[in-house]
């Protein structure tokens, strides 16, 4: 049995598996999955769990400033807290204001010890 739960892999498209089942994830894989599908999620978007996503949504059309990084980052943290499979170490910013591109470097910890992390980005309006 998987410490982390087993889930589909969906990404863009169902994944297929070299049998042609539905491709699944499992323990860290799994956890991370969820993290970026929670961090892709619009906070309030799931009726069901409105402390389910990430505020940062609502601030993509605002002017990137350093206090926009500071919140983001904030926000980032806020909305990975309801993942209890993993407690959040640290999240680095870098914006690219030019672009209208901010990138995350969010690194964890799995709840089995081990140490994790993804890199998100979000294109601004």
């Amino acid at each position: 049995m998987s410490w982390a739960g087993t889930d589909e892999w969906i990404d863009d498209d169902v994944q297929v598996d070299g049998r042609g089942d539905i491709a699944t994830l499992t323990d860290e894989m799994n956890v991370d999955a969820a993290v970026v599908r929670r961090l892709n999620t619009a906070k309030g978007d799931l009726f069901y769990d409105p402390n389910y996503g990430n505020r940062i949504h609502d601030k993509l059309s605002d002017p990137i400033t350093e206090r926009w990084l500071t919140e983001a980052a904030e926000d980032i943290r806020e909305c990975l807290s309801w993942e209890s499979r993993i407690k959040v170490q640290s999240v680095d910013v870098t914006a690219d204001p030019e672009n209208r591109l901010v990138r995350f470097h969010i690194r964890y910890e799995y709840a089995n010890g081990k140490a994790g992390g993804v890199m998100w980005e979000v294109r601004t309006d």
